[in-house]
């Protein structure tokens, strides 16, 4: 499948690394968008040397396809997966400020991953897409 299942980035945030339902791994150039390697074609979980020997940071991601990311915050901001696919932006108080909704995403089993960094929010939805969205 083209799920995305977990998204990892180097330290300085260059590269992107989807890990997808299959195990398959590839290594994206950020600022391009162009697909730099396929690190593996079949199931491989990397054991934490390497992760850290890719240049990933193990604590913004982890690349271990069982567990998923499904809040991030930002100051008092907070974004969260809903079981329905989407991804709802809460604040301090738990109220909805916005909702991003992804009717690709029909696994109800692994909600829509979450991540912020560097000011902006990455997702990714059933049919294999990362999103990007530059955080106000």
């Amino acid at each position: 499948g083209t799920t995305v299942w977990r998204v990892a980035f180097n330290e300085n945030g260059e590269y992107v690394l989807l890990i997808g339902f299959t195990g398959k791994r590839q290594v994206w150039d950020t600022k391009s968008g162009d697909q730099e390697k396929v690190l593996a074609q079949h199931r491989w979980i990397p054991t934490p040397g390497e992760v850290r020997a890719m240049g990933l940071v193990s604590d913004n991601s982890t690349v271990d396809r069982f567990y998923q990311q499904t809040e991030a915050s930002e100051g008092d901001v907070t974004a969260r997966a809903a079981a329905n696919g989407s991804v709802e932006f809460v604040d301090a108080d738990g109220q909805v400020l916005q909702t991003l909704a992804f009717p690709e995403n029909k696994d109800r089993h692994h909600r829509a991953p979450c991540l912020i960094l560097g000011g902006r929010f990455y997702t990714g939805t059933d049919d294999g897409r990362v999103l990007v969205y530059e955080l106000r």
